[in-house]
């Protein structure tokens, strides 16, 4: 990922696709190119292989070198978004996480109303509006106060937990990304100004695959992450 800065103008993009070209399968095709402005880093291509995994190789920018190579899916923090998102367990641990997340909600949603302090009395406790335990409470009611104003504040902290996941998941997140879209929400082409996404060349190498469709959320760096982004063909799961 790091070079030496040489001082010498950096090849064109189209040269460097070629080279990394030159060190994959033949049907390999490349997907993104990640040319960065720093001048004492190298130019990562992306390539989705044919078992449907992705890899990375990368580009000297000055004499053209391929330092390496890198597999997406075996890196160690991948298997950490795996974990996290699907258990490991692709798309039907997706949807339980999903569920869990919604389910969540319903429970928040059904422990404030529980807590609601205009209900009727409960065990000779009158209601009001319970945002500290009552201290002078004693025995299975002290408990159960200190169980539902606990809850009530750490409701808002779950409530944004959730919430902020969601757009992330697979059928509640679909229909998010879509609003988002049409809204044109998310982060502009090149706010950031650290690196840009090279796709479609106009001119590419004889022998070259044309670079299509947008990248998996995962496989972009985060200043160039969108909300609305999906995966092409080749790596869809």
């Amino acid at each position: 990922m790091i070079v030496a800065d040489t001082g010498a103008p950096r090849l064109p993009a189209d040269a460097l696709l070629a080279k990394a070209i030159a060190h994959e399968p033949r049907d390999a095709t490349p997907t993104l190119a990640q040319i960065e402005t720093d001048r004492t880093r190298s130019t990562e291509f992306l390539f989705c292989l044919k078992s449907g995994e992705s890899e990375s190789v990368y580009v000297n920018p000055y004499d053209g070198a391929v330092p390496g190579m890198l597999s997406i899916e075996h890196r160690f923090m991948k298997q950490m978004r795996n974990l996290h998102r699907g258990l490991l367990l692709g798309k039907p641990g997706k949807l339980v996480m999903e569920l869990a997340g919604c389910w969540t909600l319903v429970m928040i949603g059904t422990g404030v109303a529980l807590w609601w302090p205009d209900r009727a009395r409960r065990g000779g406790v009158p209601g009001g509006v319970w945002l500290l335990p009552r201290l002078s409470l004693r025995g299975r009611a002290w408990w159960r106060d200190l169980y539902a104003v606990g809850g009530v504040w750490l409701a808002f902290g779950a409530l944004f937990f959730v919430l902020s996941r969601l757009p992330w998941s697979g059928s509640w997140g679909k229909e998010f990304k879509a609003l988002a879209t049409s809204a044109s929400l998310g982060y502009p082409k090149g706010a950031w100004g650290e690196a840009h996404v090279h796709s479609a060349a106009p001119s590419q190498p004889a022998g070259a695959h044309d670079m299509h469709g947008d990248m998996k959320m995962d496989d972009l760096p985060l200043h160039q992450t969108p909300w609305a982004v999906v995966g092409p063909a080749c790596l869809a799961r």
